[in-house]
């Protein structure tokens, strides 16, 4: 083939060659594009900042970087768990960090500031709210989101809310009142003048039902994820929103019913104190003899709660599942006059326990969230302990009873006699024994532990229950 040939083939070629190189460039960016999909797909599902609790985000609740409230010579500061200053104590008030900001209060003025102590915004003192459900700040008025961002309109003055859900009243010659969400956005018209909002804390991304009260005073039920109406009540009465689907209604000679929300209808408007069944989405009953405990559950709107006659009794001997179970994934079952532990699946720990208790399913998720950490309290022939559901291991033992300070992971056992107390913190599975200390006078937040001793003075501890600070 001589040079001329070659160069007729060259030629002919360099279209087949160009559009393969087309096909590879293209395949490629396919498959990259796939897994760059996969990978915010990933990110979504597995980071640490989304949990199945609703919108409570349990990362910034229980963070344990969060820089500790502190008191020097009347004043408030912040210091870390090294017992290193942070921010100097020169606060009136201190209110602790959720992300990266938290409110102060000064003399003559409210504060946001960061981790450094940079001052974010500055208002009229008490002038500034925080809704840890949707990490949104409501100052003077204006709504902002966990970036100091507004993002309620100007043409409206936010007045009040909670569970990711406010009131506004409008602002300009033809205004428009009703209730906005957390992204600012209108949700909900109310007649007649302005109106206020009461949600419970919402769970597991279901449905949220709303109390909203009008101008003329009657009250009505809304479903403000789907915006529905769902019922209204008379001036005369007085509607509380006790937990998701789950409403106090008072009327004007003080009784008090409670109220079901299940799929937009009254599923129940009952006695306080009756006694309930629970229903799926199925009809299959789950739960009996509600009575007066609903005031500490916690409810989802995926169930329906209805009366249960007196005269009416299970065939067989079916599960069991209390509320917080349900959250939870685990309920008892008995053997006699003991009880054990079991998930839809399996046992769990066997039937000789006394007695079993829960930590709120707030701090039970997000230690099972962080470490795989399933801690139980429990109780057998007066011996008392703390164990680790997921493996079947007790992880520590008292003579007294344990429980679980609020909004921590430490978990205590005090022995009044003798002045003892035992402390596990449920995240580093450390574990300490303090003398000495005054009955009660203990607290915790998300990384520390203060202990007040008989002796006097006041001793604190990180999460590896190491001193960093006392006065």
């Amino acid at each position: 083939m001589d040079k001329r040939e070659v160069a007729e083939v060259k030629e002919v070629a360099k279209p087949l060659l160009s559009e393969k190189v087309a096909k590879i460039i293209v395949t490629t960016l396919v498959v990259l594009s796939g897994v760059f999909l996969v990978g915010i797909v990933m990110l979504l599902l597995f980071n640490p900042f989304v949990n199945r609790m609703g919108d409570l985000n349990l990362n910034r609740m229980f963070d344990p970087t969060q820089p500790v409230p502190m008191e020097e010579n009347g004043m408030y500061g912040f210091m870390d768990t090294e017992g290193n200053w942070v921010i100097r104590a020169q606060f009136e008030r201190v209110w602790p960090f959720f992300g990266e900001f938290a409110m102060v209060n000064l003399p003559n003025s409210s504060q946001i500031i960061s981790r450094s102590g940079r001052v974010m915004i500055e208002t009229t003192k008490n002038r500034v709210t925080h809704d840890p459900v949707s990490d949104t700040w409501l100052v003077n008025g204006a709504l902002h989101n966990n970036s100091l961002r507004r993002v309620s309109p100007t043409n409206m003055e936010v007045r009040g809310g909670q569970n990711g859900f406010f009131s506004f009243l409008g602002l300009g010659n033809a205004p428009t009142h009703g209730v906005i969400n957390a992204r600012g956005r209108t949700i909900w018209t109310c007649e007649g003048g302005p109106c206020s909002v009461d949600v419970a804390r919402r769970l597991e991304g279901l449905p949220v039902y709303g109390a909203v009260r009008l101008n003329s005073g009657e009250t009505q039920i809304v479903n403000l994820s789907k915006p529905a109406l769902v019922t209204t009540f008379s001036a005369e009465t007085s509607v509380v929103a006790l937990d998701n689907n789950l409403f106090s209604v008072i009327d004007e000679e003080g009784g008090e019913r409670q109220v079901y929300i299940h799929n937009n209808r009254v599923a129940v408007m009952g006695e306080m104190g009756a006694r309930h069944y629970l229903l799926d989405d199925k009809g299959t009953r789950l739960f009996v003899d509600l009575g007066d405990s609903y005031d500490r559950a916690r409810f989802g709107n995926r169930y329906a709660y209805l009366e249960l006659p007196d005269n009416w009794t299970f065939l067989g001997s079916p599960d069991v599942w209390t509320l917080d179970d349900l959250l939870r994934g685990y309920n008892t079952f008995g053997c006699g006059n003991q009880v054990g532990l079991r998930t839809p699946r399996d046992d769990v720990l066997p039937c000789f326990f006394n007695h079993f208790e829960f930590p709120a399913p707030e701090i039970f998720v997000w230690l099972r969230q962080k470490n795989g950490r399933q801690i139980v309290m429990t109780e057998r022939n007066d011996a008392f302990a703390l164990h680790d559901i997921g493996t079947g291991q007790e992880v520590a033992k008292s003579s007294q009873p344990w429980r679980n300070l609020d909004d921590s992971p430490f978990f205590v056992s005090y022995d009044a006699d003798e002045a003892i107390l035992q402390v596990y913190n449920g995240v580093t599975g450390e574990a300490i024994t303090l003398d000495g200390v005054r009955s009660g006078a203990f607290k915790a937040g998300a990384n520390f532990l203060s202990v007040e001793f008989e002796e006097g003075g006041t001793r604190f501890f990180n999460n590896r229950l190491r001193e960093f600070f006392r006065r």
